[in-house]
C-alpha cells in the first residue's frame, strides 16, 4: 500500500475521532426549476426543500434559503449545533414564504407546524415568512434557539388555539425583530421557557369579526422565570370588543408560578389588559411601559393589572391612558379568587378618558399595595372597592380631575358586557382604609384625604391635557429633550415625604423629594431654592412624661431615665446624606455631653439604632411618628444592627460612668455601618438614640437648636479613597 493511501486512511481515522475538525458547510435551498434534494446542495445545484436541508445540517453548517414560496412544508430540525458552531437557517434574496393560505381562510389542524425544533440545541433561524400554519415556529425541550426576522401572518385557529411563535420547556432562547399578525390564540407564547430574550417584537391584530383567528394573547408567558421582553409593540388595531391581552404573565392553574421576568420599554394599545400579571406570579417587573386603551370601548379594560393572587410585582415609570380602568387589582372568574398583595406602582402616570364608568383603581381583595410618586388624572371614580382591602397606601402622589372618590354602584350581570364578570357584590366606600400621605388632591369633586403632608394645590403641570406631568420650575423642567425654564414654580417641588429618597433628582434639588410622577427620577423638576448642599439637620426629643408633645429642633438631647419625673427620654436626629454616594470610609456622630454636673446613681450606656422609616420631624413625639400615625411601640420603633425590630445590638455604643460628672466635651459614635446602609438603600432615616438600660441614668447633650454653636451635634464623614490610576488600569 502506498504512503499516500496510508496518509489518507490515517486522516479518516483522525476525523472520525474528532482530532481533525470537520469543515463547516454552507448549503443552499431554492425553488428554482433545477432544484432537487438529490443535488449536492450547492448554490448552483440547490436542494428543493427546507425539510431535507434540516435533516442534513450538522453543527457549524449554514443553510441558505433563497426567496420563493415553499408551500406547506413541515420542517423538523434533526441535529444540534454547539455554542461555538450553531446550525443556521437563513433566508436571502427576498421573501421566503412557508405555507399557502386558503381562500376563504380555513382553520389548520393542530399538527400543522411550519418549523419545529424538538430536542436539538444551538439553532438560529432567520429571515423566514409563515402563513396558514396552526403554529409557525415551535421549540420544545431545546436550548439556545434563536429566531430572528420572522414574519408570521394569518396563522393559528380560534381565540384559544394556535400560535405563531412558541417556546416550551426551553431555555436561553431569543426572539429578535419578529413581526406577528392575526395568529389566533397567541401571537407569541412562552411556557416553562426561561432566561429568554424577546427584543423588538411587533405583535398585531387587525380582525374585527368573531374569535376565530382573532388574536387573544399578543405576548404571553406561563410558568416562566428570568425572561426579558423589551423594545416591543403590541396593538389590537381594530380595537375589537374581544377581551384580549397585550403583554401578560399568566399561569392559570399551572405551576410553578412565574417570577423574575422583566417587561420593559414596551407599548400596548387597545386591550382588555395592556400589561398584566396574574395567578400567583411574583417578583416580576414592568419598567417604562406605555399602555393606551383610549380606543378600547369595553366596560372591562385595564391599562395595568395585577390580578388573581399576583403578589410582590412592581410597575416602575409606566404611563398610559385608559377608557375604563387605569389600574386593576382585581379577579377574573377563571380561577378561585386570590388576594393580591405587596404589589408596587412607582412613578406611574395614568389618565382616563373620563367616561362615566371610568375608574382610577379597582380594588378587589387587595392588601399592602404601594402607590408612590404616581399621578391619577380624569377618571369618574378615583377608586372601586369590593370584598376586603387593607394596608394599601399612597405617598407623594397627585390625584386630579376626579368626579367622585369611589364608585358606589354594582354592575349586575354576566358576560363581557359587565365588569367584574358576573360580580353582584355591592361596592363600598373604602377610602377610609387607605393610608394617604404627602399627596396632592387638586380639582376633584371631593376634598383631600386626611394624612400627613396632604394638600390641595395646583400642581402647575407642564401640559396636563397632553399628559405632560412634569412640574413647572424656574430652575429647570425637563421637556423630553432639554431643560427649559418656566416663569413660575410648582408648589409640589420639595414637598414630598422627607424620609423618601431624592438622590436621583438633578441638582439643584432642595434636599427633598418632589411630589408627583417624576419625584426621585432624573427628570424631576429642579428646585428654585438653589439648595444643592446639605439640607438643614433636625432632631426630636421623645418624652414619656408628655407623650403627645412634639419637641422639634431642641436646645438639648435627653437620654435615659429621669428619677425626678420617673419617665424616660429618647432622641431622634437626622443629617442630610445627599452629598455622598456609593460608600464612605468612616462616619462619626459626635455629641457634646454637658449635664449633669454631679455623679449619678447608674451608668448610662448610650446606644445608636436605626429608626423605622416614615417618622416626620413636624409630628414625631413619644406616641406618634407622623401626623395621626402612631409608632408600633410607644416611645419609638427602631432596628438594631442585625435588622431586629426593637433589638439590642446597637450600631454604636458608649458608656458614661455613674461616678463621672459631665465632662463638657464631644463623644464620638462610629456610625459607619449605618450610614453605608443608608447610602446603599437610597433611604435615610437618621439615628435613634436611647439608653441601653433606662434606670435612673439621665444625661443630656447639646441639641441642634442650642445657642452653644460650637457644641452642636455633628456628623463627620470621610469618603472612601479614590482608586489610584494605576489600579484602575489593572481592572479596566
Amino acid at each position: 500500500m502506498s504512503a499516500r493511501i496510508y496518509i489518507l486512511l490515517f486522516a479518516v481515522i483522525l476525523m472520525a475521532h474528532g482530532a481533525i475538525p470537520v469543515r463547516a458547510a454552507t448549503y443552499y435551498v431554492a425553488t428554482d426549476s433545477g432544484a432537487s434534494n438529490s443535488n449536492a446542495g450547492t448554490q448552483d445545484k440547490p436542494w428543493r426543500t427546507i425539510t431535507y436541508a434540516a435533516s442534513k445540517a450538522v453543527a457549524g453548517d449554514t443553510v441558505k434559503i433563497k426567496a420563493g414560496s415553499y408551500g406547506r412544508e413541515h420542517v423538523v430540525v434533526k441535529n444540534s449545533g454547539t455554542a461555538s458552531k450553531p446550525i443556521v437557517f437563513e433566508g436571502y434574496g427576498g421573501t421566503v414564504l412557508l405555507g399557502t393560505l386558503d381562500s376563504p381562510r380555513k382553520i389548520p389542524a393542530d399538527t400543522e407546524i411550519g418549523f419545529r425544533i424538538w430536542g436539538p440545541d444551538y439553532i438560529t433561524v432567520r429571515n423566514l415568512n409563515f402563513t396558514w400554519y396552526y403554529e409557525c415556529f415551535r421549540v420544545d425541550e431545546s436550548e439556545y434557539i434563536t429566531c430572528e426576522n420572522l414574519v408570521c401572518d394569518k396563522c393559528g385557529a380560534d381565540g384559544a388555539g394556535g400560535s405563531a411563535i412558541v417556546y416550551k420547556y426551553s431555555n436561553h432562547g431569543k426572539i429578535l425583530n419578529c413581526k406577528v399578525t392575526d395568529c389566533g390564540g397567541n401571537n407569541v407564547f412562552l411556557s416553562r421557557a426561561n432566561y429568554m430574550l424577546i427584543d423588538n417584537l411587533t405583535s398585531l391584530g387587525t380582525l374585527v369579526a368573531s374569535d376565530t383567528f382573532c388574536t387573544d394573547y399578543y405576548c404571553v408567558m406561563r410558568c416562566c422565570h428570568d425572561n426579558v421582553v423589551q423594545n416591543s409593540y403590541a396593538e389590537d388595531k381594530a380595537a375589537t370588543n374581544k377581551g384580549n391581552h397585550g403583554f401578560i404573565i399568566k399561569d392559570s392553574i399551572y405551576t410553578p408560578n412565574s417570577y423574575n421576568n422583566v417587561i420593559k420599554d414596551c407599548t400596548a394599545k387597545s386591550f382588555e389588559e395592556c400589561f398584566s400579571v396574574a395567578h400567583l406570579a411574583y417578583n416580576n417587573q414592568f419598567i417604562r411601559c406605555h399602555g393606551d386603551n383610549s380606543q378600547k370601548i369595553l366596560k372591562f379594560n385595564n391599562v395595568l393589572n395585577c390580578r388573581n393572587g399576583a403578589h410582590d410585582n412592581t410597575f416602575i415609570d409606566c404611563d398610559g391612558v385608559g377608557d375604563n380602568i387605569l389600574i386593576g387589582l382585581s379577579d377574573y372568574a377563571e380561577t378561585n379568587y386570590q388576594t393580591k398583595y405587596n404589589n408596587k406602582f412607582i412613578n406611574c402616570r395614568l389618565k382616563s378618558t373620563g367616561k362615566t364608568t371610568s375608574i382610577g383603581i379597582n380594588y378587589w381583595n387587595t392588601q399592602n399595595t404601594v402607590f408612590q410618586n404616581c399621578v391619577f388624572d380624569n377618571a369618574n371614580y378615583f377608586g372601586r372597592y369590593i370584598a376586603n382591602n387593607t394596608g394599601n397606601s399612597f405617598k407623594n402622589c397627585i390625584v386630579t380631575g376626579m368626579k367622585a372618590s369611589y364608585d358606589p354602584y354594582a354592575l349586575i350581570g354576566t358576560g363581557d358586557a359587565y365588569y367584574p364578570w358576573g360580580n353582584q357584590k355591592t361596592p363600598y366606600n373604602g377610602t377610609g382604609d387607605l393610608s394617604v400621605t404627602y399627596t396632592d388632591f387638586w380639582n376633584n369633586s371631593f376634598s383631600a384625604f386626611s394624612g400627613a403632608g396632604n394638600m390641595s394645590a395646583d400642581p402647575k403641570f407642564a401640559n396636563q391635557s397632553a399628559r405632560d406631568y412634569h412640574l413647572k420650575s424656574k430652575a429647570g423642567r425637563w421637556n423630553g429633550s432639554a431643560w427649559v425654564y418656566d416663569t413660575e414654580d410648582s408648589p409640589l417641588i420639595d414637598k414630598g415625604d422627607q424620609s423618601s429618597s431624592y438622590t436621583n433628582e438633578p441638582a439643584p434639588n432642595g434636599g427633598r423629594i418632589n411630589i408627583g410622577g417624576y419625584g426621585n427620577t432624573v427628570e424631576a423638576s429642579k428646585s428654585s431654592s438653589g439648595n444643592n448642599g446639605p439640607a438643614t439637620p433636625y432632631d426630636n426629643r421623645l418624652c414619656e412624661r408628655y407623650p403627645t408633645t412634639v419637641y422639634a429642633s431642641n436646645t438639648f438631647l435627653d437620654v435615659g431615665h429621669n428619677a425626678g419625673y420617673n419617665k424616660i427620654y429618647r432622641d431622634l436626629i437626622w443629617f442630610d446624606l445627599s452629598p455622598y454616594s456609593g460608600s464612605i470610609k468612616k462616619a462619626t456622630l459626635s455629641l457634646y455631653w454637658y449635664f449633669p454636673s454631679s455623679a449619678r446613681t447608674n451608668s448610662t450606656i448610650v446606644d445608636v439604632y436605626r429608626p423605622a422609616y416614615g417618622w416626620n420631624h413636624d409630628y414625631a413625639c413619644w406616641n406618634n411618628k407622623s401626623n395621626g400615625v402612631a409608632w408600633t411601640h410607644a416611645g419609638g420603633d427602631w432596628y438594631d444592627q442585625n435588622g431586629t425590630a426593637q433589638g439590642s445590638t446597637p450600631y454604636a455604643s458608649i458608656t458614661f460612668s455613674a461616678s463621672q460628672a459631665a465632662t463638657n466635651q464631644y463623644y464620638a459614635f462610629d456610625v459607619t455601618a449605618l450610614v453605608n446602609e443608608y447610602l446603599k438603600s437610597g433611604q435615610n432615616a437618621g439615628f435613634f438614640i436611647k439608653a441601653h438600660t433606662e434606670s435612673d441614668n439621665y444625661i443630656a447633650f447639646y441639641g441642634l437648636a442650642s445657642t452653644e454653636t460650637a457644641k452642636l451635634p455633628k456628623l463627620e464623614i470621610t469618603k472612601a479613597n479614590p482608586v489610584p490610576a494605576e489600579a484602575w488600569a489593572l481592572y479596566h
